[in-house]
């Protein structure tokens, strides 16, 4: 059975038939003559639903990383934190005679949007940036070895979760930075390159203009000479694997405050981090440069060395959560099913949807499922619509703007997600796969009303193969609806992967279900369909 074959299947039930008319607009339009027969629909399903609670979640090989702290207004705080391991520009390096380091640069660039230039000066637009209170930033030396494979199965890449947080304090190492008030800014940076005057002194050169980036020196000169410097012709320095084993990188952590009601959160591009070693060395005037006639003197010149942001980045993620929510999770009930559905990003919780009720006749396939096969109904189009609990998420602005619905029992995305036409229409995702997946409809005030989620491939699939399984759906918040990898959940086989978009969001909402006390509000499967002639 192929990947598309077993896509989740839907909530259902045909108890009552309601003509449309001109309410579903060009549904159907190429499918059939929608002069010649009437389209119809009906959206009285069974559908349960119940959420689960995520143990810690994979935060390495991430497509980006958080650093900072979120207050969700429902389930609490979650501060980020992140460490990073380094690789060797180019191994076994030469610095030539008597080295010296003169100063040490971290860099991490923003995700920014360029938005125009004016008198030479370059504006941006910072991407994925929240809050407004300013947080403390401390680089330290990282001693927490990261290894490339599992320990356990050395034939797969090595995991590491979201609580490793614990680990990553007990090892750290000096401190090389501590910014009380850390906040990204937008501006575009100008800063000095180095080079030397005519005494060998180092000074500043010419301006260079940066995109918006956290560039920040890190420690003293000394600290670098002995651990870079002063290791040249080693084994340290041989090769990559021995210098992270050296070298274990840097540990970015962050403290919001206990006061801070918005502290900043960034998304950062750590894949693209550098550590920039600017060096002094001497070397023969081979071709007399100074003009003094003497070609065997030694001048001071000046190099850079740079380390390159290596494989290994994990996040670790440390949860306040509000222990109301919490328990409400821990005991939702899978098989009645319950009022609410919660979901979460990161280490958080995703929603489960099992369609078409139950199985009476004990035939193997639910009743309400079969009574659809035996219709056999063309299928014009199938939507799924999901409500906000809008007495329970109270702030429009921490509301996720994507969701997104897979195959809850094999990891894998529906049908209807390959198909979608809307693909990467923009760069940050956020109107992609709308015909699939659509956003977040909002009324006057801003606040979410509801998602709606396209099914009619995933529905067509199930009807047509007696052997397609009606699987569970699963819903997760996602932050790039287009980031479907699979990371790992801790010592969990149910689920034992989640989506990458998840894991990389820090929003939160809660839904309606199936059990709501609000009939109308409740989730609704709506079929629509022709009759066969």
């Amino acid at each position: 059975m192929n990947q598309i074959g077993r896509i989740a299947a839907f909530f259902g039930l045909m108890l009552s038939v309601v003509s449309c008319g001109d309410d579903i607009g060009d549904i159907g339009s190429g499918l059939i003559d929608d002069n010649a027969l009437e389209i119809q629909s009906v959206d009285d399903f069974s559908v349960k639903t119940y959420s689960t609670l995520l143990s810690p979640v994979q935060t390495n090989g991430l497509p980006s990383y958080r650093l900072g702290s979120y207050v969700d207004p429902v389930y609490g705080t979650t501060d980020y934190h992140a460490a990073m391991q380094f690789n060797l520009s180019a191994p076994d390096p030469s610095f030539g005679e008597n080295p010296q380091v003169h100063s040490v640069v971290l860099e991490i660039p923003y995700f920014s949007t360029r938005t125009g230039i004016m008198d030479e000066v370059t504006t941006y637009e910072l991407d994925s940036i929240y809050g407004t209170e300013p947080i403390r930033l401390e680089v330290l030396e990282n001693g927490f070895f990261f290894s490339a494979l599992d320990v356990d199965d050395p034939t797969m890449g090595a995991a590491f979760y979201s609580d490793i947080k614990s680990s990553l304090d007990n090892n750290a190492g000096t401190q090389l930075y501590d910014d009380a008030m850390f906040m990204p800014s937008a501006e575009e940076l100008v800063v000095p390159t180095l080079e030397l005057d005519d005494t060998g002194m180092v000074v500043n050169g010419e301006e260079e203009r940066l995109s918006p980036r956290l560039r920040v020196p890190i420690a003293n000169p000394a600290y670098w000479q002995a651990l870079i410097i002063d290791n040249e012709n080693t084994d340290v320095l041989l090769n990559n694997n021995n210098f992270r084993s050296f070298f274990k990188g840097l540990y970015l952590r962050t403290d919001a405050g206990s006061m801070s009601t918005d502290p900043i959160l960034a998304h950062l591009d750590l894949d693209a981090a550098t550590i920039t070693i600017t060096y002094t060395f001497q070397r023969e005037d081979r071709s007399d440069e100074d003009e003094d006639g003497n070609t065997t003197e030694l001048i001071t010149d000046l190099e850079t060395y740079v380390l390159n942001a290596a494989p290994s980045i994990v996040n670790a993620y440390e949860n306040d959560y509000d222990a109301g929510v919490i328990a409400a999770i821990q005991n939702s009930d899978p098989v009645a099913g319950d009022e609410r559905v919660y979901l979460k990003g990161g280490e958080g919780s995703v929603g489960i949807i099992e369609l078409f009720g139950e199985d009476a006749d004990m035939d193997g396939e639910a009743d309400e499922l079969t009574v659809l096969r035996e219709n056999n109904w063309l299928i014009n189009e199938v939507n799924l619509t999901l409500f906000v609990d809008q007495d329970a998420v109270g702030n429009p602005e921490s509301e996720p703007e994507r969701i997104l619905i897979f195959d809850y029992d094999n990891n894998l995305v529906l049908a209807d997600y390959l198909s979608d036409t809307a693909v990467f229409v923009d760069e940050n995702s956020i109107n992609s796969r709308v015909n699939n997946l659509g956003r977040l409809v909002r009324n006057d005030t801003e606040n979410g009303v509801s998602y709606r989620m396209r099914l009619t491939q995933h529905l067509r699939d199930i009807l047509e193969n007696e052997e397609q399984d009606n699987v569970r759906l699963g819903i997760s918040v996602s932050q790039n609806i287009n980031q479907i990898g699979l990371s790992r959940v801790l010592n969990s086989t149910d689920p034992e992967f989640i989506n990458t978009g998840s894991v990389i969001s820090h929003e939160g909402t809660v839904l309606h279900g199936g059990n709501s006390q609000d009939l109308d509000k409740r989730m609704r499967l709506e079929i629509f369909y022709t009759l066969p002639e």
